[in-house]
């Protein structure tokens, strides 16, 4: 092969991974970060810590603490998010009854999208707090503590599914 036809494959390869990288990246520019928000909440906060949704899940990893020290070196959102993606579409292989289970695409499509983009923008920054929840003190003290992952209180905008509904902050039980 001649020396010109070297160079050009060169520069063609080169192109086509520059074309390949720069595709990959923000790849979730459209994602809904606060409809990412509470489908973390609903589905992922029973089981994983995340200070910014008041989630405090202790069977899966604290996702804080997983990208603190990625963040902290210069991981970007862009990184977190494909690294969530990956997580929620392959899961480490557990067995189903271990309580560290976690079933592979609980959420999918542009719901996975929008959960990997709110978590790629929230996990591991420093000094990051949820933000002011509705319901007065209750309400806060609610959604600190995750509680909206399980419970429904209606005054606090929470929709979980698995523990009692609260329709009032009186916690008048449904």
């Amino acid at each position: 092969m001649s020396r010109p036809r070297i160079k050009a494959a060169g520069l063609f390869a080169a192109a086509v991974a520059v074309v390949a990288l720069l595709s990959g990246c923000d790849l979730n520019e459209n994602a809904d970060t606060a409809k990412g928000r509470q489908l973390f909440i609903d589905n992922c906060g029973t089981c994983h810590f995340l200070k910014e949704a008041g989630t405090t899940g202790v069977q899966g990893p604290d996702l804080d603490a997983a990208f603190a020290n990625a963040r902290a070196e210069g991981m970007d959102q862009d990184t977190i998010e494909g690294v969530v993606t990956d997580q929620i579409s392959h899961p480490r292989d557990t067995d189903p009854d271990s309580p560290t289970y976690m079933p592979p695409e609980l959420v999918t499509g542009q719901d996975a999208d929008d959960v990997a983009a709110y978590v790629g923008s929230v996990a591991g920054v420093p000094g990051i707090e949820p933000p002011t929840a509705p319901g007065g003190p209750g309400g806060q003290v609610f959604a600190n503590n995750g509680c909206g992952s399980c419970h429904t209180l209606a005054i606090a905008g929470s929709v979980g599914a698995v523990g009692p509904r609260y329709l009032r902050s009186s916690a008048a039980q449904v």
